[in-house]
């Protein structure tokens, strides 16, 4: 899962505190579709990594193209850990932005074929019930 940007405490990212404003809002949603977790290992040990898109706190209510960029090689580094996954869930326009961003390059490189959903499947279908389509890069 691709985030959209890390919150400006470090303690209230997913790996941050326990009760971190990020996982007040993501153990519910994982909840609703079926999957029963209490926290940010619970959730790593069901196969799923969590990550921020942009590496550094919104100065302003939008987040510019330049923050997406700056944070491209790192989300990229990230993404190569996982050579082998099979679903990249964006949540949110920044999120797609930068994955789409990284796409545009990739397809030079390496193609490669994963399932892609964003946030508002998610909202309004449960994981489980929502048919996947393959998305080729």
């Amino acid at each position: 899962m691709i985030n959209e940007v890390v919150p400006s405490c470090p303690e209230e990212d997913f790996y941050g505190k326990q009760d971190s404003a990020y996982m007040s809002t993501t153990i519910p949603l994982f909840r609703k579709a079926g999957i029963e977790v209490n926290s940010i290992q619970d959730i790593l040990d069901h196969g799923i990594y969590i990550t921020n898109a942009v590496k550094t706190p919104k100065s302003e209510y939008a987040v510019s193209k330049e923050s997406i960029e700056d944070s491209l090689p790192y989300l990229e580094k990230e993404l190569a850990l996982f050579p082998n996954v099979k679903v990249i869930m964006l949540m949110g326009d920044v999120a797609k932005k930068a994955f789409n961003m990284i796409s545009k390059k990739a397809t030079k490189k390496m193609p490669f074929q994963v399932y892609l959903l964003t946030s508002y499947v998610i909202l309004r279908f449960s994981i489980m019930e929502y048919a996947l389509c393959p998305l080729t890069l």
